[in-house]
């Protein structure tokens, strides 16, 4: 009876998390996979996913198990919802740099490339703005509108150089902050699966995203240490 209870009430909700694109809510419900696992093993008496120390294929766990594989073998979402308020507004950024060229005269609108204004977290379209259309702001667009300059001097030109800067700054701040949530929800899942007693045949995968997040909690709590203890 409790093994129905979980695959008919549990499973869709723990399914839905586990591919969601938010990063906290994938590590959650990773990190309830993992518990809940834990207390099986540790009380199999009163649980009857757990026996003689093996977690039982149930249907809860068969479920949950090939959706957390699925998960460590693909590759992690390209946006998290936590990172596309950074994106919009770096969104904004790269437009009204490109927008300034022609407010301040020094290029027509034909000469400024259009790009995408909407952030999508879903991972179903294509035509979105991504961090890779500002590096391409910020990279080859501005270097080609900066050649085709004549009018202008280079101490004046030092304001662009600044809003490009910025664009710089806060695309390394994207990539950083995706990199940290990429590590977390794929160590997260590598523990549920370990927890589970579904590690596949091949285990880099997994031993590769486990050892990953040991690195990043361990300079995280360095850093913790260094700027509040020391």
């Amino acid at each position: 009876m409790a093994n129905i209870l979980q695959d008919t009430i549990f499973r869709d909700i723990i399914l839905y998390y586990v591919g969601s694109t938010s990063a906290l809510q994938r590590v959650i419900a990773c990190t309830v996979v993992e518990e809940y696992a834990n207390l099986a093993l540790a009380q199999p008496s009163s649980n009857p996913s757990a026996q003689n120390g093996n977690i039982i294929p149930c249907e809860f766990n068969k479920h949950t198990s090939e959706a957390l594989l699925a998960m460590i073998s693909r590759e992690a979402p390209s946006v998290y919802q936590e990172i596309a308020p950074n994106l919009r507004r770096l969104c904004s950024e790269c437009s009204n740099l490109l927008n300034s060229f022609v407010s301040d005269g020094l290029c027509t609108q034909a000469q400024i490339p259009q790009i995408p204004t909407t952030v999508d977290t879903s991972g179903q379209r294509s035509d979105t703005f991504t961090v890779a259309v500002a590096e391409h702001v910020s990279g080859p667009v501005f270097n080609d509108l900066k050649k085709g300059l004549t009018k202008i001097k280079k101490k004046e030109f030092e304001t662009y150089e600044a809003r490009r800067s910025t664009i710089v700054s806060f695309i390394a701040s994207c990539n950083s902050s995706k990199e940290r949530h990429d590590v977390r929800s794929m160590a997260a899942c590598a523990s549920a699966l370990v927890a589970l007693q579904a590690v596949p045949v091949k285990v880099g995968n997994v031993v590769k995203n486990l050892m990953n997040g040991v690195k990043v909690n361990a300079i995280s709590s360095y850093i913790y240490a260094k700027t509040y203890i020391f």
